[in-house]
């Protein structure tokens, strides 16, 4: 009898089981499915016929522009981004008088715009766009010009406006004249959140004015090492502020790491020609620690430009060596294997390679030209991985040709992209924030 249960046991197991194994085939399929039907885009602003900017949308498969949106008091050189169900249009703009660089989102739903930053200190901007995938957190970059270049890297939740700052820049004063007798003022270091006090002092010729450093040779050592350099760095070599300079932030496609190129640089240098730049890394900011990692340090006196995602697991980066920062290359790493090549090395007729901008897993486009040509006259260059072969793009908006320098990659649902196209345009914006 007992034999007689564990036979029929088994026989109601193996139909569960059955059933378990084709409802996972069904899922992954459907997961395959579903990752098929969106379509790769790059989203920018655009100059249209008036002083404003259009919205535009480049289906890479066609080229073929799609305007989503008019914005006749925004200029092209602000940023957008569109969230990839279609729903939120992000973009800045300047007030009223050219001070501060504030944020607006677009509800495509309902019409309604709503406004962030707008009431922040003067020379604030918020700049380096890009939505996360749950669609209504934006990756954004939060800069106080003021401070030379004090950048954060910033999470902003638009539903509830929460926001958290995940990491902070730096800028740091070497030093200060101090004349005889008179006490040191003390400098604030923003990122830190401290103020830091003249430690050494150095006497001129005379014995009168002095010369006073808020950082010992020691403390510059360990700065410019956490940023990927090596060895010591000569503080005397960084004649009044160097601070930390961020690329664009872009986050990975499980949406759990944030990648960033962070550069430490100064404001000023001895000798015509002489780069600002002090060492360059790659990071990778990890949203479940919490904590960040350099991936790669350019190590070769060059530094490192914009950086992104080709994949789950690579990432591609412009290198730079030209004072002027021309002489680009571009690089691809792999993450896994922790290796790097070079796959668009400069030449003469390449010798300003920039914008960099991938596209899926296998391709990225950028914007070329030639040795001690303007920029205005790049080509647009686009280059497949998979045959390591590149090719130039005629890319056109209204009848011209156009760069793509303020655009950056997202995938769209097809249904997202035709609602956009059809209704996106003709919504009458209420800001709901006023």
């Amino acid at each position: 009898m007992l034999k007689h249960r564990r036979s029929l046991f088994v026989l109601i197991l193996l139909p569960v089981s059955l059933l378990s194994a084709l409802l996972f085939l069904l899922f992954q399929a459907a997961g395959k499915a579903s990752e098929a039907e969106y379509t790769d885009c790059v989203v920018g602003l655009l100059p249209n016929k008036t002083a404003g900017s259009d919205l535009v949308i480049y289906p890479t498969e066609t080229w073929d522009p799609v305007t989503i949106l008019t914005l006749p008091d925004v200029t092209p050189d602000n940023d957008a981004a569109v969230s990839e169900d279609g729903r939120r249009i992000a973009y800045t703009t300047w007030d009223e008088g050219y001070i501060r660089r504030y944020l607006k989102v677009l509800d495509t739903s309902t019409g309604e715009t709503h406004s962030f930053y707008r009431d922040t200190p003067p020379k604030t901007e918020v700049i380096d766009l890009s939505w996360m995938p749950d669609h209504k957190t934006l990756l954004c970059v939060v800069n106080d010009a003021s401070q030379l270049f004090y950048k954060e890297i910033r999470l902003l939740d638009v539903e509830n406006g929460t926001e958290e700052t995940l990491v902070r820049g730096e800028v740091w004063k070497i030093g200060t004249s101090v004349e005889d007798g008179e006490e040191a003022p003390a400098f604030y270091l923003k990122g830190a959140e401290r103020s830091v006090f003249v430690q050494e002092f150095e006497q001129d010729a005379a014995g009168g004015l002095a010369q006073g450093y808020y950082l010992t040779q020691d403390e510059v050592n360990q700065i410019y090492q956490f940023y990927g350099g090596q060895g010591e760095y000569d503080r005397a070599e960084i004649l009044n502020y160097f601070y930390v300079n961020f690329s664009r932030p872009r986050v990975s496609e499980d949406g759990r790491r944030i990648l960033y190129s962070a550069t430490l640089q100064r404001n000023s240098a001895r000798g015509e020609g002489t780069p600002l730049w002090i060492c360059s890394a790659i990071w990778c900011y990890d949203l479940e620690t919490r904590q960040s990692e350099i991936l790669y340090a350019q190590t070769d006196g060059g530094a490192i430009g914009r950086v992104d995602w080709v994949g789950a697991d690579r990432l591609t980066f412009v290198s730079y060596y030209d004072f002027t920062g021309g002489r680009d290359s571009i690089h691809l790493f792999d993450c896994t294997a922790g290796s790097c090549e070079t796959v668009f090395p400069y030449t003469e007729n390449h010798y300003n390679n920039v914008t960099l901008l991938p596209i899926g897993s296998n391709k990225f486009t950028f914007t070329s030209s030639p040795k001690n040509e303007v920029f205005e006259r790049s080509q647009t260059m686009e280059y497949d991985l998979d045959t390591e072969t590149a090719h130039q793009l005629m890319i056109q908006y209204q009848g011209k040709d156009v760069l793509l320098s303020q655009f950056l990659y997202t995938k769209m649902s097809p249904d997202a992209l035709s609602k956009l196209q059809v209704e996106s345009i003709s919504v009458q914006m209420v800001d709901a924030s006023e």
